[in-house]
C-alpha cells in the first residue's frame, strides 16, 4: 500500500465521533467498553426491570429516586398535563406530510409558548413545572405527528394512564393492555417494554439538546433541576 492510500485509509478510519467528546453531563454516563449506561448513580438495566418512566424522569430532574407521595404527586401532574391546545395541531397539519419529524416537533413545540400564560416567567420554580408539562406534552406531540403525516386525527390523552401507555394509546388507538400479548402477567416490579425503551432513550441529552436548542423554552426547561 503507498504512503498516500494509507494516509487515505487512516482518515477514512478516523471519521466519526468514536472517542470525541461531544458533550459533558453530570446527569449520565455512557461506559462503551462494558456496555454500561448509568444515570444518577443508577444502571439503566436495574431501572428498566424495577422503575417506571416517570419514576426515572424524577431520578434525572432531581438526582434521587422520589418517595411514593412525591411519585403520585409526578404522575398527577403530568396527567394534567399531556392535552395540547387543538390550534398547535392546526398548526403541524400545515406542515408538509413528509417534513422531517424533528422539524415538526420543534415547530409544535414553538408554537405551545403563545399559549403558555407564563411563557416569560423564567424563574426556577416555574421552569419546573414547564419541563414536567412539556415531559407530558412531548408524547402527545409525538404520536399526533405520526398519525397526522398518516393522515388521521390526533386522538385525546387518557386522563390517569401513565405516560408509556398514553403515548401507545395516542399512536394506534388501542390501550397496550387490549392486547392480548399484553396481558401475560409480567414478573413483579418489570416495567412494560414501552417504559423500557423510552428510559433507555430519557437521558439521551445530545438529542434532547438540539431539539431544545432550536425551542424558545430552552432556557426554561434548563433551569428545572433543583441543583440549577
Amino acid at each position: 500500500m503507498t504512503d498516500k492510500a494509507k494516509e487515505t485509509s487512516t482518515a477514512a478510519a478516523a471519521t466519526g465521533l468514536r472517542g470525541v467528546v461531544v458533550g459533558a453531563s453530570t446527569v449520565s454516563d455512557v461506559v462503551g467498553d462494558k456496555g454500561e449506561l448509568i444515570y444518577q448513580g443508577y444502571n439503566i438495566h436495574d431501572l428498566a426491570k424495577h422503575s417506571t418512566f416517570e419514576e426515572v424522569a424524577f431520578l434525572l430532574w432531581n438526582k434521587r429516586l422520589p418517595t411514593q407521595a412525591e411519585l403520585d404527586e409526578l404522575n398527577s401532574l403530568l396527567a394534567d398535563s399531556y392535552a395540547v391546545p387543538k390550534e398547535v395541531f392546526d398548526v403541524m397539519r400545515h406542515l408538509p406530510r413528509d417534513a422531517d419529524p424533528i422539524d415538526v416537533l420543534r415547530t409544535a413545540v414553538s408554537a405551545l409558548e403563545s399559549y403558555d400564560a407564563t411563557a416569560r416567567d423564567l424563574s426556577v420554580g416555574n421552569s419546573r413545572k414547564v419541563a414536567i408539562k412539556l415531559t407530558a406534552q412531548f408524547a402527545t406531540l409525538v404520536a399526533a405527528s405520526e398519525r397526522i403525516r398518516n393522515g388521521k386525527d390526533p386522538i385525546d390523552p387518557l386522563p390517569n394512564a401513565n405516560i408509556a401507555t398514553n403515548f401507545l394509546y395516542m399512536l394506534k388507538g388501542e390501550k397496550p393492555s387490549d392486547k392480548k400479548e399484553d396481558k401475560e402477567k409480567k414478573p413483579e416490579g418489570a416495567g412494560s417494554a414501552a417504559e423500557d425503551q423510552q428510559q433507555a432513550e430519557e437521558a439521551h441529552g445530545i438529542a434532547a439538546c438540539l431539539v431544545f436548542a432550536l425551542s424558545p423554552l430552552r432556557e426554561r426547561v434548563a433551569g428545572a433541576s433543583p441543583a440549577g
